[in-house]
C-alpha cells in the first residue's frame, strides 16, 4: 500500500514499520506497530489531500499479522463475527498452529471445542486444555464424553505434536491416536492414572506427569524415547520412584519433586550412561 494513511506506524515515535516485531528507532514491544496511520495525518484526510482507510483496506497477510496478537477465544468472538473475510482470517492455518483455550468451565464450551477441532485440527500443532476439575462432578459421563471427543479430534488431525492437559485427565486411551506427539503434559488435579497407551507414543520425547500422587496401571511403561522426564507428585507418601523411569535407555534430564527420598531414587542407578542431569524442584 502506498501512502501515509496505509502505513503501519509506531506510536511513539512515529516511524514507519511495516511487518517487523520492533520499531528500528525506538525498540518499541511488538502491538504498538500495528496501528493504522490516520491519527497524525487526520488534518490532512479532512482536508481531502489523503483519503481515509479503514481496517478492511489492509491487505490479509497484514491482517493475520494483527490477528495473531488476539488469543484463539478473542479472535472467534470479535472479529470472526464481522465479515466473511474476517472469519476466513481468524482461521488462516498459520494462527491455528498453537492453541491455549485457557480455563474451560462448561459442558457446552467443550462441546463446541469438540466441533472445532473436527474440521480445524490438521492445521493445529500445539494443543494446551484446562478442563475444570468440577465438570467431572457436574456433569458426570456428558463432560467426560465432550472432553474425550476432543481429545479424539485432536488426534485425527494426525499434526499434533505438543499436548498439555491440565485440571481434569479423564482416563488415557485417547491417546493411543496421538502418534505424532513429540511433547506431553499431564497435570492432574487429582490421581494420575498412567495406562498403557503412554508407552505407545514412539516419537515422545518429552514427558511431564503431575498429580498428587501417580498410578502405573500393570502393564503400562513409557516410551523408550523419551529424553526429558518431569515427575511432580504432590503426596508425601509417594516417596517411590516408579519402575518404568529407571527403564528409559535415552533418559538425558530427569526433574522430580523433593518427596523422592535417597532410597526411592535407587532405581536411577541403572541410568547412569544416559542421565546427565537431575534436578529437584
Amino acid at each position: 500500500m502506498t501512502g501515509p494513511c496505509g502505513h503501519l506506524v509506531c506510536e511513539s515515535c512515529g516511524q514507519l514499520d511495516q511487518v517487523r516485531q520492533r520499531c528500528p528507532v525506538c525498540r518499541t514491544e511488538r502491538g504498538t506497530l500495528f496501528k493504522v496511520y490516520l491519527r497524525a495525518h487526520a488534518s490532512q484526510a479532512a482536508d481531502g489531500a489523503y483519503e481515509v482507510l479503514s481496517i478492511a483496506d489492509l491487505p490479509d497477510e497484514v491482517l493475520v499479522r494483527c490477528l495473531c496478537f488476539l488469543e484463539l477465544r478473542e479472535r472467534l468472538s470479535g472479529p470472526a463475527l464481522v465479515s466473511r473475510r474476517m472469519a476466513a482470517l481468524c482461521h488462516s492455518p498459520e494462527l491455528l498452529w498453537d492453541v491455549d483455550t485457557g480455563k474451560m468451565t462448561s459442558l457446552a464450551a467443550l462441546r463446541s471445542l469438540a466441533l472445532w477441532l473436527a474440521r480445524h485440527a490438521p492445521h493445529v500443532r500445539q494443543l494446551d486444555l484446562c478442563p475444570d476439575s468440577l465438570l467431572e462432578e457436574d456433569e458426570g459421563s456428558a463432560a467426560e464424553a465432550a472432553l474425550t471427543a476432543c481429545l479424539a479430534a485432536a488426534g485425527a488431525g494426525g499434526q499434533l505434536t505438543h499436548l498439555g492437559l491440565e485440571g481434569w485427565i479423564p482416563n488415557l486411551e485417547w491417546l493411543a491416536a496421538m502418534r505424532s506427539l513429540r511433547s506431553l503434559w499431564l497435570d492432574s488435579a487429582g490421581e494420575l492414572r498412567v495406562s498403557a497407551p503412554v508407552g505407545a507414543l514412539s516419537s515422545l520425547e518429552t514427558l511431564s506427569l503431575q498429580g498428587y500422587y501417580l498410578d502405573f496401571e500393570a502393564g503400562a511403561r513409557l516410551p523408550a524415547s523419551v529424553t526429558w522426564l518431569r515427575l511432580i507428585v504432590t503426596d508425601p507418601a509417594g516417596k517411590e520412584m516408579p519402575r518404568q523411569v529407571s527403564e528409559l535407555p535415552q533418559l538425558a534430564r530427569l526433574y522430580l519433586t523433593e518427596y523422592f527420598d535417597d532410597a526411592g531414587l535407587a532405581p536411577l542407578s541403572r541410568l547412569s550412561s544416559s542421565l546427565t542431569r537431575r534436578c529437584n524442584t
